[in-house]
């Protein structure tokens, strides 16, 4: 994935109000991002690291709990979960992860706060009983 700026990030954690000012240049291939603990630093490398570590508990679980279906999307269709949660799930995990770059018209990088509610989601749909067809 290549990330070349961070937009905006409002209400999550330390960054309640972040813009990315006008006189900062782009991301290059390697950078350096630095400041005081407590400053916000771990918050940015986790929304980053997220999506391929949920996609990758999912697929595991998929696999072991529909394995009888052929792909990801099949095995996400295949429960009874909550099908608005199951399409949150599959897109969000689609559009974040796996992928070498996220094209900046098609996804806002900023979405990525969602990532705690697609966790709880995550989690739900693991737990629940009903959903084995």
């Amino acid at each position: 994935m290549t990330i070349t700026r961070i937009n905006h990030i409002k209400s999550h954690r330390i960054f309640q109000d972040f813009a990315w000012h006008n006189d900062l240049e782009d991301f290059d291939r390697y950078n350096l991002i630095y400041g005081w603990n407590g400053s916000g630093k771990r918050e940015l490398a986790d929304f980053y690291a997220f999506p391929n570590l949920a996609r990758r508990l999912m697929e595991s679980f998929l696999a072991f709990r529909y394995p009888a279906s052929p792909n990801f999307l099949s095995q996400i269709q295949s429960s009874t979960f909550d099908a608005a949660k199951r399409t949150r799930l599959y897109r969000f995990l689609n559009a974040y992860s796996h992928r070498e770059v996220i094209e900046e018209q098609q996804h806002d990088l900023t979405l990525l706060a969602e990532a705690p509610q697609i966790l709880s989601d995550l989690l739900d749909f693991m737990a629940d009983r009903k959903s084995v067809v």
